[in-house]
């Protein structure tokens, strides 16, 4: 919205503190393809109010995160770049401040996120298999330095589970369960790695159903 209302948790303590790096989680929704037309510079306008150093988005592609950063870039503010996974629509994706933030896409682990769990449709009993996570992961190596702080450094995972499938009428706990794990072991693998001791898993976990 042109006046958009300040969505985002602050802790008022740490809020404009150089030594802290704000990065921000958000499901951006239909942001691809013919969708996002005249929807690049509200999204740019209410992204350069922010200021902040970076932003994990979900349902993107790369010709609309593209066409957002020269949007971006174009205020003449600041100057960003970005990482998006290859593919159509809703595709994880980051953006990032160049003055305060390096960003360094890394490989996905080799079979680590390509599981199938079983899916039990809940009125007919059917079973089925799905995959764990239907996009895969933005695995990054991220490093914000604001001024002359000391660096604040994490690997990061911009994921979107799935929580339920309405067509199969399960309650995609199970999918979530089997995204938990495989996440925990990411970030298990890069501590016995050694290197890197801070994580963070940001996106949008799909968790609508309260009651589960």
């Amino acid at each position: 919205p042109p006046n958009p209302v300040n969505p985002f948790i602050v802790v008022p303590f740490l809020k404009g503190k150089p030594s802290v790096a704000d990065i921000v989680s958000w499901n951006i929704q239909h942001f691809h393809g013919s969708k996002k037309n005249g929807r690049i510079e509200t999204i740019a306008e209410y992204m350069d109010t922010f200021r902040c150093d970076c932003w994990g988005l979900q349902e993107t592609d790369a010709e609309a995160i593209k066409e957002l950063v020269d949007a971006l870039n174009a205020r003449g503010n600041l100057e960003y770049s970005f990482e998006c996974l290859e593919g159509g629509g809703q595709q994880s994706s980051c953006i990032f401040r160049k003055d305060t933030t390096r960003v360094r896409r890394l490989k996905l682990p080799e079979d680590l996120f390509n599981g199938k769990v079983q899916v039990v449709n809940k009125k007919t009993g059917e079973k089925s298999m799905k995959k764990v996570f239907e996009r895969d992961p933005l695995i990054c190596d991220v490093r914000v330095v604001q001024g002359n702080s000391k660096a604040f450094d994490f690997r990061c995972a911009i994921v979107h589970t799935k929580a339920t499938d309405p067509k199969l009428k399960d309650t995609g706990t199970g999918m979530r369960q089997a995204a938990s794990k495989a996440l925990e072991k990411w970030v298990s693998m890069g501590l016995d790695e050694g290197g890197e001791k801070d994580f963070l898993v940001m996106g949008d976990m799909n968790a609508e159903e309260a009651k589960e």
